[in-house]
């Protein structure tokens, strides 16, 4: 199958939802200004049983996915090491996805909610150079099907800051206005 994204994700404060405005760096002592996460894959990720193929004419890249249904839920499961991306990089994902959707043919575009941890290099907004050392951070995320589900502030600051993740990826024949 086609994995396709358009992600824009910030740090929040820990005891609530809202947006990190700055952040007082413990190791440099430097106060900082976080930044959008983004990752837009236009693309798409070839998922192939070899790995993901994230370009056509490169390798696949090797992963562990295991996908199980109960009821009308599909669960998969990922534990992906991205060799491509600086090192070190790793990913492990659950993704809730509708089992109707996913074994209906005739569905182009699912809809879901994930949930990722990532272990990756220093942000470059930290400002850490090049010291020893590695970010644990999680993501919530849902595949929406229109604009109209993304909750307004959200959807104001990335419309603000980022409006090309709010356009149709290319690929899509305009079928479509999904943001993820």
């Amino acid at each position: 199958y086609v994995l396709s994204a358009s992600t824009f994700s910030y740090p929040t404060k820990l005891d609530s939802d809202e947006p990190l405005e700055r952040f007082e760096n413990p190791y440099t002592g430097e106060v900082n200004t976080p930044v959008a996460n983004l990752y837009r894959n236009d693309q798409a990720t070839l998922m192939t049983l070899d790995g993901m193929v994230h370009a056509p004419g490169t390798p696949p890249d090797p992963y562990a996915m295991s996908i199980s249904q109960i009821g009308d839920t599909m669960f998969a499961v990922s534990d992906i090491g991205q060799a491509f991306r600086p090192q070190p990089h790793r990913e492990l994902s659950t993704k809730v996805i509708d089992a109707r959707e996913y074994n209906d043919p005739k569905v182009e575009n699912m809809t879901g909610i994930s949930n990722e941890i990532f272990v990756s290099r220093w942000p470059k907004w930290m400002n850490m150079g090049d010291r020893p050392g590695h970010t644990l951070w999680q993501l919530g995320s849902k595949k929406v099907k229109s604009h109209s589900e993304i909750p307004p502030r959200y959807y104001k600051r990335i419309k603000e800051e980022h409006p090309t993740h709010l356009s149709a990826r290319p690929g899509t024949n305009g079928k479509t206005d999904i943001v993820y």
